[in-house]
């Protein structure tokens, strides 16, 4: 039955059809569906908007998904002594998220509903919180599913286009799923559960909300050499992502502890509040890697605090402590950070997300002009440290 979607009752009966042949993975007969609605009832912008070559629409990081499915495959058999056999996989298509990414969870079970919705159960690992997944190709239907509500007297054929773009997105994020899962495969035979949330959870009727089921005997399983392929990827990766971190870190530590030292005698209450930061962020990290923390202190000579950081390098087990404790990298932090507080005026663009971005703002802006004037010039660390030590 052809809806003309001329009022709110037909896009209704639209939306629960087009789902309904989601959660039946009725990809094609859903996409020609709407397909069609557009070329009957859609603006012209959303006509070229859905104009998306096959094959253009995919999963970014399906390999990382990979992987992270093998890790939590371990981790359940080693603490619930059974592996994973289901994955939950969350799409956020909220108007506060940039991109399409997907948020997954392993179980080592699931129960489902007369009506196929599925939900795992027991105690499971979040694996790959850090690690984007996300569908690409998508961005036009997008922007045209997001735009703001307006009031103006074409407000209902605004929401007719919102509506089928919002269709045709799940649409091609479903079948790009099971395009994955069927062409290209997993390491495991799990059953597989996608759902998309709602663009505007505030607004049931702006939705759509779907979701869909595979079972694990419809994938594609991965050969043992692919599999290992996959997981020698990730541990490269991992390893790179360490060393990453661990450079941004001692880099950070560095930082602080030169601004400290940059503050007037009159700011002593200043100077004091930023060294308890770097004193018990020194501490922290010695009693995480279990190593000694006495002496690790503010007041430390330059020479002693390069001392306990070459101790801590050496306790993270990363694949390069020259690396690591590498000047170059502060050097690089501070010049990309006085770059930002010149653009905004010597501030710390909020939201600050780090207890680095927090103690930096603070200085800059409580440590008065002397301190924001002696970072500025501040020489490189290297010539600092070679100089003092």
């Amino acid at each position: 039955m052809e809806l003309a979607l001329s009022n709110h009752e037909e896009l209704r009966l639209f939306e629960n059809e087009i789902v309904s042949r989601i959660r039946n993975l009725e990809f094609s007969l859903a996409e020609r569906r709407v397909e069609d609605a557009i070329d009957r009832a859609a603006s012209a912008s959303l006509k070229a908007a859905s104009g998306i070559p096959a094959g253009s629409v995919r999963i970014d990081g399906w390999r990382h998904l990979c992987s992270d499915l093998v890790k939590a495959d371990a981790a359940l058999r080693e603490e619930a002594c059974a592996g994973a056999v289901f994955a939950d996989l969350v799409l956020d298509n909220r108007t506060s998220s940039p991109g399409l990414c997907l948020d997954r969870s392993f179980y080592g079970g699931f129960e489902q509903r007369e009506n196929g919705f599925a939900r795992g159960v027991g105690d499971f690992p979040r694996i790959g919180a850090g690690r984007p997944v996300c569908v690409i190709g998508l961005e036009p239907l997008m922007a045209l599913q997001r735009a703001p509500r307006t009031g103006n007297p074409d407000h209902f054929r605004a929401r007719v286009d919102r509506l089928l773009a919002g269709l045709m997105l799940i649409i091609k994020v479903h079948k790009a799923l099971y395009t994955h899962l069927t062409a290209d495969g997993l390491p495991l035979p799990v059953s597989i559960f996608l759902e998309t949330d709602r663009s505007r959870p505030e607004s049931d009727d702006l939705g759509p909300h779907s979701w869909s089921f595979i079972e694990g005997s419809a994938i594609k399983i991965l050969s043992p050499r692919e599999a290992d392929d996959v997981l020698a990827e990730r541990r490269a990766q991992d390893d790179s992502d360490h060393q990453l971190d661990i450079n941004r870190r001692i880099a950070e530590l560095r930082e602080l502890h030169r601004l400290m030292r940059l503050y007037p005698f009159y700011r002593i209450i200043g100077r004091r509040r930023l060294g308890d930061v770097v004193t018990n962020l020194l501490q922290l990290w010695c009693k995480s890697l279990r190593i000694p923390e006495v002496g690790v202190d503010w007041r430390t000579s330059r020479a002693e605090f390069e001392r306990a950081l070459q101790t801590i390098a050496g306790a993270t087990d990363v694949s390069s402590v020259e690396d690591a404790l590498d000047f170059r990298h502060v050097d690089a932090l501070h010049r990309n950070w006085l770059k930002i507080a010149k653009e905004h005026g010597y501030a710390i663009p909020q939201p600050q997300r780090t207890l680095f971005e927090i103690a930096l703002a603070h200085s800059l802006e409580f440590g008065g002009p002397i301190v924001r004037c002696r970072w500025e010039l501040a020489e490189d660390y290297s010539v600092i440290s070679g100089r003092e030590t």
